[in-house]
């Protein structure tokens, strides 16, 4: 998998790459952020065909593979899992046929996190059968961690949470100016 980085900025650089609802950079199809056990989690959005597993990863957006936070990969000679469209894959979850990648690293209050899924039989451009969502992590005045999704809409623009960072997408007005944008001069 590349770097994060790299594909939001291939995004970024392309006339109309900016997010969709249910689409991420480059037209990759996104997955629903959510929260399960305390945990991150991915989930297969509905109308989406079911998706056979050859790797997940979380990682920063400047990450690459294998991730400094948690990933996993397909064993040679394994069958791989098939997502069907509302399961989800948890954060360090162990799945049958898959080894661990990565240094297993935590993941920090505050940071912003790219979550992936490849899919298999994806040989051609290096993006095709890739997922992928944006989360960021708060900690609540509870003393609870939670997860935070970016929410893309229609518009091309997305919705920050609060405990996000500017990652070039144009700031929706129903969230916050992340830090670090700067709004367009006239």
């Amino acid at each position: 998998m590349r770097c994060f980085r790299a594909l939001l900025a291939s995004a970024l650089a392309l006339p109309g790459g900016a997010l969709a609802q249910g689409t991420a950079p480059l037209g990759l199809p996104s997955l629903r952020i959510t929260e399960l056990n305390g945990e991150p989690a991915a989930c297969l959005p509905p109308g989406n065909p079911p998706l056979e597993l050859v790797g997940v990863m979380v990682a920063t957006l400047d990450g690459d593979w294998p991730p400094e936070q948690w990933g996993i990969k397909l064993n040679a000679g394994h069958l791989p899992m098939t997502l069907k469209p509302g399961q989800c894959v948890r954060y360090h979850q162990s799945l049958p046929g898959y080894a661990q990648e990565g240094r297993d690293l935590p993941l920090k209050d505050g940071e912003t996190y790219g979550f992936a899924m490849r899919r298999m039989h994806s040989e051609g451009h290096w993006a095709d059968g890739l997922y992928l969502s944006v989360f960021c992590l708060e900690r609540g005045a509870d003393g609870k961690r939670h997860v935070r999704p970016y929410i893309q809409h229609e518009d091309e623009s997305t919705t920050y949470p609060t405990c996000g960072r500017y990652i070039g997408w144009k700031p929706a007005p129903d969230g916050i100016m992340p830090p670090g944008y700067s709004p367009p001069v006239d």
